[in-house]
């Protein structure tokens, strides 16, 4: 039979496993600001994203290398 003790093994088992290996490792050891693999303009612009944006109220930044005037 599973037991209070149980269900609470399992809850704090599972904010740990949430925590520390998903978001610690997942996303900060393994992440990469510097990638020698970013996404492609095309991928980021699909699906009218500014226009949505837009419709949205958002004011999208651009993407992609910004000009200097």
């Amino acid at each position: 039979m599973i037991t209070g003790w149980d269900w609470l093994f399992a809850v704090v088992y599972l904010v740990f496993f949430m925590g520390v290996i998903m978001m610690r490792i997942g996303y900060g050891l393994m992440s990469s600001r510097d990638s020698h693999y970013p996404f492609d303009l095309t991928e980021l612009n699909r699906w009218n994203r500014e226009k949505r944006l837009h419709r949205a109220g958002i004011t999208p930044l651009p993407l992609g290398p910004v000009e200097n005037e």
